[in-house]
């Protein structure tokens, strides 16, 4: 069975705050649990051992992180997390950078001790997609990952895990309508509710073209899984009649 580790960074602040971030906690915890996983949590308003937090992250085969994002970064009390409890678990989570005296230049970030682990990260924004997307627009066309998000990756990459496709929520604040939230929902959700799942390879131009294309398609809840079967059930829906007709030949 594999073992789940999601940490809330959902920070609260003056009082108020991280009440999004603990509902995407919560829906991801009772949707894992539902399909069979081991799942524990942590909320970073919470007090915690950061020791022991350690060992659940060097215990768990997938971490989940749910932050928002404040003036373009992690809140403060995520990173205070992330800074305490890795050091608190160095020897068990990256001991070092992975270079030696021998080869001082070669071999860096390759220490951590979470290979064949993966990682996952969502994010809730005031901003909105577009400003992502649009030629001229705030964020000059660099998305999240590639951008806000670089160093949240790097640090993840250190300690030896690798990435799963995460999940952005934008324009949750002026434009958290509920049924904005509902619509978000169901969109996070439908990668786990795909089931009977086969490997498909695509060529890396393919991949890269089609990753472009989804993080434009952000604000409805695309990935790249999704997005490729939608296309092919298209495909097929489509020209079903004349499928059926080469079948025949």
């Amino acid at each position: 069975m594999k073992k789940i580790f999601i940490i809330n960074g959902g920070q609260e602040f003056h009082g108020g705050g991280g009440t999004l971030n603990a509902s995407i906690t919560e829906w991801t915890r009772q949707t894992l649990e539902e399909l069979g996983y081991q799942v524990q949590s942590t909320c970073i308003n919470d007090t915690y051992d950061p020791r022991a937090e350690a060992e659940k992250i060097a215990g768990a085969d997938v971490i989940i992180y749910h932050t928002p994002i404040w003036w373009f970064q992690l809140p403060y009390g995520l990173k205070q997390y992330i800074d305490e409890v890795f050091i608190a678990g160095m020897d068990i989570i990256c001991p070092n950078d992975g270079r030696s005296r021998e080869e001082p230049e070669r071999n860096y970030g390759t220490g951590g001790l979470m290979q064949g682990k993966k990682y996952m990260v969502t994010t809730t924004w005031n901003a909105p997609l577009g400003a992502f997307t649009q030629p001229n627009d705030f964020f000059d066309q660099t998305s999240v990952d590639d951008g806000v998000l670089f160093g949240f990756h790097k640090m993840n990459k250190f300690v030896g895990l690798s990435p799963l496709e995460g999940f952005h929520f934008y324009d949750v604040r002026k434009n958290g309508t509920p049924e904005r939230i509902e619509a978000y929902k169901q969109a996070y959700l439908v990668p786990t509710k795909l089931s009977d799942r086969k490997a498909v390879y695509l060529g890396r131009e393919t991949q890269e073209r089609a990753d472009f294309i989804v993080r434009r398609l952000g604000d409805r809840g695309s990935n790249l899984s999704s997005f490729v079967e939608n296309i092919v059930r298209l495909h097929l829906e489509e020209y079903g009649e004349d499928i059926e007709k080469w079948r025949r030949l």
